[in-house]
């Protein structure tokens, strides 16, 4: 299959197969108004093109790279719920299964809510929450049982439900939760006997060769460190402030840091895209070994949350029924969809908390080229 690898480093550096993606990225990021950017793009005829953008860190002027790491974040849930699906495939986990037959400590699960009088009080959920509600975000967890994520293991998170009530009756509210996604991942521990992380490297990261992809990269002042900066974007001067958060501190390899299913994964954009055309080629690797069964495939493309809800969700990833395309998104500007129809996919990765008006400009130039390119 022909790959095409186009990289542009722009301001001091050369630019070498420039596509037009690049080009259109490219003034922006020599305007100093945003760090450096990778984007990869894969059409409908398996042609890959990557286009590297800038700097991975402005200070040291290191350029970005297709092998540059990204905290990927939130992308990390469409990874897990691969993941999740492989036991559903094997009929190992039952979607319309009370959550508590794989946690026995759900049986004791309590919802908030109010009595005749009006006040506050606890109880059991009129409908228990089932292991589909976890995965798709309606079991009524909040986000995080407080703190930020990585705090915790995945064991421990799903037993810290049952210490904080339900925010809403499960399977009749969307409520996005890494809560649900990482309990959903204990139920995999519990059927695997094994940690997630272990079991994802076999099933998922070693099949697809996503060799970049860790929850411990090195620190970005070691030697060989390929990780990118974060910065945050301010219409002031200066533009760029590099900035840390706990899932971006030293030190990555601290027995402290767990591996979190709902955010916790680092890698590099062409890896991501590994991922995605596995999603394209039907679940089989480029060697045709399967890693997801055709069925399974079609019930990620299915819409897993109530009908009374528009939001369309299910195992890490939102679902658009009318472009046919799974998508999803990360805290700090990372950006993935796979149009499973038109068989094209594509992927936006850079290093910068929330946004302004220029990363939303920065953004909306890649959607357009991206778009333009692909034919979408």
């Amino acid at each position: 299959m022909k790959v095409l690898i186009a990289v542009a480093l722009a301001l001091s550096f050369t630019e070498l197969y420039a596509s037009p993606i690049g080009d259109a990225l490219k003034p922006i990021c020599e305007s100093g108004k945003v760090p450096g950017i990778c984007s990869v793009v894969c059409d409908s005829n398996g042609v890959e093109t990557v286009d590297c953008v800038g700097y991975a860190n402005v200070e040291k002027k290191t350029p970005i790279t297709n092998d540059t790491l990204f905290w990927i974040a939130s992308n990390t849930k469409a990874i897990a719920g691969a993941l999740f699906l492989t036991y559903v495939q094997e009929g190992k986990i039952d979607l319309n299964a009370p959550v508590e037959k794989y946690l026995p400590e759900w049986k004791d699960i309590k919802v908030a809510a109010k009595d005749g009088s009006g006040k506050d009080v606890l109880r059991a959920p009129a409908k228990k929450p089932t292991v589909r509600n976890l995965i798709s975000h309606t079991s009524g967890l909040r986000f995080l049982p407080g703190g930020t994520i990585d705090y915790r293991p995945m064991r421990l998170m799903a037993h810290l439900a049952v210490t904080m009530p339900l925010t809403h009756e499960p399977d009749t509210k969307y409520a996005y939760s890494n809560w649900g996604i990482d309990c959903a991942l204990a139920i995999v521990e519990v059927v695997s006997g094994k940690p997630w992380e272990k079991d994802l490297q076999e099933r998922i990261l070693d099949p697809l060769e996503m060799k970049s992809a860790t929850f411990w990269p090195l620190e970005d002042d070691e030697p060989g460190s390929k990780l990118a900066t974060a910065y945050a974007m301010s219409t002031n001067a200066p533009l760029m402030k590099a900035v840390k958060t706990r899932n971006m501190e030293h030190p990555y390899s601290s027995h402290h840091r767990y591996a979190e299913a709902g955010g916790g994964l680092f890698m590099s954009a062409p890896d991501y895209m590994k991922f995605l055309r596995m999603i394209l080629n039907g679940g089989k690797t480029p060697s045709g070994k399967v890693v997801l069964k055709p069925e399974a495939i079609k019930l990620w493309c299915t819409k897993q949350t109530p009908d009374c809800e528009k939001t369309a969700y299910g195992f890490g990833m939102f679902w658009n029924e009318a472009q046919g395309c799974l998508s999803h998104g990360g805290a700090f500007n990372t950006n993935a969809d796979v149009y499973v129809r038109k068989g094209c996919a594509r992927v936006f990765f850079w290093q910068a908390p929330g946004g302004n008006d220029d990363t939303r400009k920065a953004s909306g130039i890649w959607w357009q080229a991206s778009r333009t390119f692909l034919g979408l």
